[in-house]
């Protein structure tokens, strides 16, 4: 069957199948599974049927396909569009639109790129422009503006523009989103909900001309000093524990009673109320001084307009994206930060120039010790200071006894009734000032303070405060492994007391030497001193962590020894083997084959099925399967080459150019692994350690044992086609720790080979394999795989 004659059956087999349904008055959504594959058409069809113009229908089916996780559908839609006569750009759109939901932009815009077509630009346009901003800026603007031209039946939604209007923001396309907000606060794109006209009111307040980017004003002061916020033009916190955190924060200046303090009347009214509850035994009598207040806000700094400079205490969860553009790391440049507390969430957020920034200004002192293990590994001095709400007591001085009686369930995991059942992200905050959110969590604690004798929570920022000032906590969270905990979870008394002592000193010490007037060099060398005896102790620590080798088994027995060899991950999808064991018998005659986890029916006899392993009991069948494929990579000869295969693997072309891959010295050469969000080892090795549940102390063995072997910044390959040298393969540490990983950690073959090659390997052309389930398939390309992923028919792809 040809891949038009496949398309246009079909697409007729969808049409008959949407006449039923409409007939029946069925929705789409209740196609049997059966049918899974034809939602897309389908769903195109009936809205066709039902007056809706094609392009509009055809982008509404896709991405209602791919908010249900259904890609196939979306992608033979696309294909489907693209095969017709005059739906060509449409279906390019919808390809696009499934490209940037596995891969990301830079596939997305390959489709997109080609689309003349106005109209169809338009329908498409939050998926489009989020591509093509990141990809061709000029282009995308030169398009955006072209929008409120177009005839209204063909305008985007204003749901659409604002989504437009955001990712040219995030790009610095600032003159592009203010006419996009002008044109969508004035009904071009049509009437606006409230919640619309809202948000597009509250980005324009963070264009060069709103209120956000207008400089505070400047009062005579001493020392400017920032007040953390968490307000930002795409996502501002909700959660009452973010303004926990900057309030425990401020009790780091008002203990220091020779302060004055300037700024903003409704900060400072808050900050001088606050001081007279600081605890006596906390109170610091020296150098005299006057403090300029400034709001810094946590993710959206750089687009403030800071006094030069401001000194912060920069802590807390790092760091929300903005829109389309990525993370605001490095700050803006007026901030001279003292990193302490410090979490960073978002590995890919630690780019080249974030890591120098951190470098300059550090040591970084971690809330969490799987923020020093990552800092660490890319170079960054860093140390473990626990979190800053632990100090939170110093200003919630007790003044008659504790008569704390009451329990506290604070979005407990378990169920209660009553007021005492507490959720802590309160939706109505984002919109409140500074001032009103401090209040907010002043009275938050205070309750901790008064009423709760003990609290139930599984919430870091309702543990570690009401533990500050004197409740027994029960702390419950759902994942024990969350990379946010390593440090602060389990810990006695002792050491909860360590973390509070520790970070009362440091900052007792640099408050003071700021108030004394030292400059920035002064100060920053001060701050080495304090911290160094911690990152030695860090170093000695993380070292400390690792992780207990175990061999491999031995599989060798009936394995081939030839100089090239070819091994099939069968996984799950033991049908395809055939096929390609197939395409291996015309395109690479003689080459020994291993099938791994297949069974030998119906495959050549000179396939070497390898089904089972001796002696290995423990560990789930995935485990087990990943285990095997493992040690068949280990067990076989030296001086092998051996080419990975997935099973869907179409070969569609000679091999001798895979097998002879210069490697460069490398152990593997293997695609890049272009899937979303998977462009970093370290954020592959995040998610590995996160699947540790309850054996949080494995989870933090194994970030601490993967940094010191991957560093940062290397991108993830993809192992399932590859061209490994047996040779330098036994050189590595495969043998010996990619058991404990596999079976220990739960981690696959493919992640195992990431984290222990480091994410190293020699790059294979995308002319030699291709992922039809992500990308476009070049048609030089020998090899082609994502065939079961995308579910489009072999026929597609087969060379004549």
């Amino acid at each position: 069957m040809t891949p038009r004659t496949w398309l246009r059956r079909q697409y007729r087999r969808a049409r008959r199948l949407a006449g039923r349904l409409a007939g029946r008055g069925v929705p789409s959504s209740d196609l049997p599974a059966a049918n899974h594959l034809l939602i897309g058409t389908t769903s195109f069809a009936a809205r066709v049927e039902a007056g809706e113009a094609v392009t509009a229908a055809a982008l509404a089916a896709a991405r209602e396909c791919l908010a249900q996780d259904n890609l196939p559908a979306a992608l033979r839609l696309g294909h489907e569009l693209v095969g017709g006569r005059d739906t060509g750009q449409v279906g390019a759109a919808v390809i696009g639109l499934c490209r940037l939901h596995t891969s990301g932009p830079e596939q997305a815009w390959l489709r997109f790129a080609g689309i003349t077509d106005p109209v169809v630009v338009a329908a498409a346009a939050p998926e489009y422009f989020e591509a093509g901003f990141v990809m061709d800026a000029s282009a995308a603007e030169r398009e955006a503006r072209a929008l409120p031209g177009l005839r209204n039946a063909d305008r985007p939604t204003p749901s659409g523009v604002l989504k437009v209007a955001r990712t040219a923001f995030s790009v610095g396309r600032d003159d592009c989103a203010g006419m996009l907000i002008a044109d969508g606060l004035s009904g071009t794109f049509g009437p606006l909900t409230p919640y619309q006209a809202y948000e597009f009111d509250r980005l324009a307040t963070w264009l060069p001309d709103g209120v956000r980017r207008r400089p505070p004003e400047l009062p005579d002061a001493d020392l400017r000093f920032g007040v953390i916020d968490y307000k930002q033009p795409d996502n501002s916190s909700r959660n009452v524990g973010d303004f926990i955190q900057t309030l425990a924060s401020l009790g780091h200046l008002v203990r220091h009673a020779n302060l004055t303090f300037v700024g903003e009347p409704e900060l400072l009214a808050f900050v001088e109320d606050l001081r007279t509850s600081v605890k006596p035994e906390r109170l610091i009598t020296d150098t005299a001084a006057v403090v300029h207040l400034v709001e810094v806000q946590r993710d959206g700094n750089v687009y403030q307009t800071l006094p030069e400079p401001t000194w912060a205490v920069m802590f807390g969860w790092y760091l929300h994206p903005t829109f389309a553009g990525g993370y605001n790391l490095p700050f803006n440049p007026a901030i001279r930060p003292l990193f302490i507390s410090f979490h960073l969430n978002k590995p890919e957020a630690l780019t080249p120039e974030a890591v120098a920034y951190l470098r300059r200004y550090g040591p970084v002192g971690c809330r969490d010790w799987q923020t020093v293990a990552l800092l660490a590994g890319a170079g960054i001095p860093a140390f473990f200071s626990g979190c800053i709400t632990t100090t939170v007591d110093t200003v919630f001085a007790r003044t008659g006894p504790d008569t704390r009686t009451a329990t506290g369930y604070v979005d407990a995991r378990e169920e209660v009734e009553g007021d005492d059942n507490i959720e802590q992200s309160v939706g109505d905050i984002r919109r409140d000032p500074l001032p009103t959110n401090l209040r907010l969590a002043h009275e938050w604690v205070s309750r901790y303070a008064d009423d709760y004798r003990e609290v139930v929570t599984s919430r870091l920022h309702s543990y570690l405060p009401a533990r500050s000032v004197g409740c027994q906590v029960t702390f419950d969270p759902a994942n024990r492994s969350d990379p946010r905990f390593g440090g602060l979870i389990d810990i006695d008394d002792a050491a909860y007391e360590a973390i509070r002592q520790g970070i009362l000193s440091k900052l007792a010490a640099m408050v003071a030497l700021l108030s004394s007037g030292a400059n920035e060099a002064d100060v920053y060398r001060r701050w080495h001193e304090l911290c160094a005896p911690d990152v030695a102790r860090a170093q000695e620590y993380l070292g400390s962590l690792t992780i207990a080798a175990e061999a491999l088994p031995d599989v060798s027995e009936g394995l081939p020894r030839a100089d090239r060899v070819v091994v099939i991950d069968a996984g799950r999808n033991q049908p395809a083997v055939a096929r390609a064991v197939a395409g291996l018998e015309r395109w690479a005659p003689g080459v020994p084959v291993v099938a791994v986890g297949a069974a030998a029916t119906r495959l050549p006899a000179r396939v070497h099925c390898v089904t089972d392993l001796p002696l290995v009991e423990r560990g789930s069948a995935a485990q087990r399967h990943n285990l095997l494929v493992a040690s068949v990579l280990d067990s076989l000869p030296e001086g092998t080459r051996v080419l990975t295969l997935p099973p869907d693997a179409l070969v569609r072309g000679p091999l001798e150019t895979l097998f002879e891959t210069d490697l460069g010295g490398a152990v593997v050469a293997a695609r890049a692994d272009v899937r979303r969000n998977r462009r970093n080892v370290a954020v592959l090795l995040r998610r590995i350690s996160s699947r540790q549940g309850p054996a949080w102390r494995d989870a933090l063995t194994l970030i601490a044992e993967g940094h010191r072997r991957i560093g940062h910044g290397q991108a993830p390959f993809d192992p399932r086609v590859a061209v490994l040298d047996i040779s330098a393969l036994a050189g590595s540490d495969w043998g010996r720790l990619a058991r404990p990983l596999i079976e220990t950690y739960g981690a696959s073959w493919v992640e195992a080979m990431n984290v222990l090659l480091a994410g190293a390997s020699e790059p294979l052309s995308p002319q030699m394999v291709g992922n039809a389930a992500l990308e476009d398939v070049e048609g030089t390309a020998a090899v082609v795989i994502g065939l079961s992923q995308s579910r489009l028919p072999a026929a597609m792809f087969t060379r004549a």
